[in-house]
Formats: structure tokens, C-alpha cells, sequence
């Protein structure tokens, strides 16, 4: 019985450890997706929860590991005490005489009972030491929690403007952007070309303040976008980049991403809007799990769940890096003009190479030889 008991133990705890690794991994994979959001104390309250129920898991093994020892320790100990002790007696002439082999057994019992006994004290004290730095793992003070006296600092964006911005990785001093200058002004529809390694999606990582520029500014209504706190860049932008970050849980948890108050009906509301209603068709419905980095999902799914995500979370600048590329052109530009009805008063930057995503523009940005070059659509057509 014990040892069925300890196998489950032993299950359950590779179980719990392999979801605690994956959940890691994800959060590695996602870590862009993470900071754009402002999530990280939404995220590590979610690990402190997965690693609080492994702990009591593991806590529970150890227990069982430590009493099947000295329970085994202690019962073998006793049968041996038992057998010399009858061995002793016989060669005596009796069971209880207690003679003098009687009494070298009974001493050799009492020192043989010493080292299980110090095993089963050992296993008290790592228990009392285990609990004490869990309780103090489970502080809550370790838990990053949002302020919500918190004052924003940009409360309605009015325009973004790169003053002069070079940038170059310190790993290597290779330039990636030069002396670029332009402005984006609310409720503009900008497309963004350029030729893959261009620095494109270099580009978006100034923009949102992931990177610094080496030299220049990037500001947003003036402030300095190193001054402006990530819950503000988090509400201001919306990024979908060529590959969807999703993780391995539902498509309700994943679409209403850091936004608990989101009900199942604004889910599925919003997966019809961009033309995916099909995913809650299925037995789940929204419940219904995607899998790690959404891999029971097509390219072109993938890629409807993230945009349904924006759609919930409504930022005021919406960054699609080559979001639809895995669509067809047609589907894509329904897509695209579902989002420009949906979000017809917000700035849109859409980065692609395709044609029919630039004449949905108002103007074109291209970065050719490290610079901005900036065009209407009606000449970037031509």
C-alpha cells in the first residue's frame, strides 16, 4: 500500500514539474509579448501559484519517501533484534531468561533503534525548515502588484515622433537604423516596407520602448518614451507580430489575456469579428485548449486569436508586423477592413510587403540602407 501510495506521489510530482517547465518556457518564449502587455505580475502570480502547488506536492513525497525510510529502518531493525534475541534465548535454555546474552541484546536493540531514530528527527526538522521557507516564499509582499492609485501619464495619445534615431546592437555596433525622422499623428493608417532584416521590426522595438536608441528621441506627445511608464505603452499599443505568441491554455484565457474582467460572451463576439466564430463551433467552445505556442491552430487561426486579443484589449495605436501574412489576399483584406470599421479612430501600422496592404494606406514609410524613406501610397503603388 505504501509503495502504491509513493508511486502516485511520485506521478503527480513529475506531472506538476513538467507544467511548472512548460509554463517557464512559455513565459521565455512570450517575454515580448509579456512586457508589451505589462503583464509581468500577472504572470508571476500565475508561476507563484504552479510552484506553490508542485512545493505542496513535492512536500507530500518527502514525507512519505522520509516515513516509508525509517518504517523500513525501524521494521528491519526489530526483526533482527527479535531473531538474535530468540537465538539468544534458545542457546540459554529459554525464552525468558533473561541471562546475560539477554541483556547484550537488549542493549544492542536499544543502539540499534539510535540511527532510525535520528532519520525520523532529521525528517521532522527538514519539514519544519521546508514549511518556514515556503511560508515565507508565499509572502505576499513578493507578489508585484498593480497600484490602482496609479496616474497615467499619456491619457489620450496625439502623435508619436522619432527626432534623429539611430540604433545599433552594442554586441556588435552593425547599424540597424539611421538618422531616422518622422511623425505619426492619431488616427493615421501607416504602412511600413522595407527588405527582411531591414530592421522593421527594430523599428516597432524603439517605437514601443522595448529598445533605446543609441542616438535621437522617440516621444510620444512630446514626453520621451523612457519616461512613460509600460502601463502606459501597454494601454497605447497593440502589437500582432509575424508569429502569434500563445500559450498552451484555452482560447478564452488566451484572447482575454491580462484583462480579467472579459466575459465568454466578448470572447466569442470578438473571434466573430474577425472572422474566426468557427474555433467556438467545436465541443469547448471558447474553453477549448490550443495548445503549446497555439499548435492545434493553423497559421491563419493563429493569427485571428491574436487579432480578437486587440480587439478586446482596443489600444490606441495598432501594430500588425506582417500579421496577416499566413491569410490569402482576399481574406486579408477583409481582415484588414474589419480592423479599420473596428478601429476607424485609431492609428494603424501595418508592416508588409504585399501591395494591397500599402494602398490601404495614407502614406508609406520604407527603410532602404538603414533610413526612412516616406512616400504617399498613391507614388509606392506606382
Amino acid at each position: 500500500r505504501l509503495r502504491k501510495r509513493t508511486l502516485r506521489q511520485i506521478e503527480t510530482d513529475q506531472s506538476a514539474m513538467m507544467r511548472l517547465a512548460q509554463d517557464v518556457q512559455q513565459k521565455f518564449f512570450a517575454i515580448k509579448l509579456i512586457k508589451l502587455f505589462n503583464s509581468e505580475s500577472h504572470e508571476t502570480e500565475k508561476f507563484l501559484q504552479k510552484n506553490q502547488s508542485w512545493s505542496e506536492v513535492r512536500s507530500k513525497r518527502a514525507r512519505t519517501e522520509s516515513l516509508n525510510y525509517v518504517l523500513i529502518e525501524m521494521l528491519g531493525v526489530t526483526l533482527g533484534v527479535l531473531l538474535l534475541y530468540l537465538v539468544g534465548m534458545e542457546n540459554l535454555g529459554g525464552y525468558f531468561n533473561y541471562g546475560p546474552g539477554g541483556l547484550v541484546l537488549f542493549i544492542a536493540a536499544v543502539f540499534s533503534m539510535i540511527d532510525p531514530a535520528k532519520e525520523f528527527h532529521e525528517a521532522i526538522r527538514r519539514r519544519s525548515e521546508a514549511e518556514l521557507l515556503w511560508n515565507k516564499l508565499d509572502d505576499s509582499s513578493l507578489i508585484l502588484l498593480q497600484n490602482s492609485d496609479y496616474q497615467p501619464v499619456i491619457n489620450k495619445f496625439e502623435y508619436l515622433e522619432f527626432q534623429e534615431v539611430s540604433f545599433h546592437y552594442p554586441e556588435n555596433h552593425t547599424t540597424i537604423i539611421q538618422n531616422a525622422s518622422f511623425q505619426i499623428w492619431c488616427g493615421e493608417k501607416i504602412a511600413l516596407t522595407g527588405k527582411s532584416g531591414s530592421g522593421k521590426s527594430t523599428l516597432i522595438d524603439l517605437m514601443t520602448g522595448l529598445q533605446h536608441p543609441a542616438h535621437g528621441s522617440v516621444t510620444i506627445n512630446a514626453i520621451n518614451i523612457s519616461q512613460i511608464p509600460r502601463r502606459d505603452r501597454a494601454r497605447i499599443f497593440g502589437v500582432i507580430t509575424q508569429e502569434p505568441l500563445l500559450f498552451n491554455d484555452t482560447l478564452y484565457n488566451n484572447i482575454r489575456y491580462n484583462l480579467p474582467g472579459v466575459t465568454e460572451q466578448q470572447v466569442a463576439e470578438a473571434l466573430q469579428l474577425v472572422q474566426a466564430g468557427h474555433l467556438i463551433t467545436q465541443r469547448n467552445g471558447v474553453h477549448t485548449i490550443i495548445g503549446e505556442r497555439g499548435n492545434r491552430l493553423s497559421g491563419g487561426e493563429k493569427q485571428r486569436v491574436a487579432l480578437a486579443r486587440m480587439v478586446l484589449r482596443h489600444p490606441e495605436i495598432i501594430v500588425l508586423d506582417e500579421a496577416t501574412s499566413a491569410l490569402g489576399e482576399t481574406m486579408e483584406r477583409d481582415i484588414l477592413n474589419t480592423i479599420f470599421e473596428v478601429f476607424a479612430e485609431r492609428t494603424i501600422l501595418m508592416i508588409s510587403h504585399r501591395p494591397s496592404v500599402w494602398a490601404l494606406a495614407e502614406r508609406v514609410l520604407e527603410i532602404r540602407r538603414h533610413r526612412i524613406i516616406e512616400r504617399s501610397a498613391e507614388h509606392s503603388l506606382v
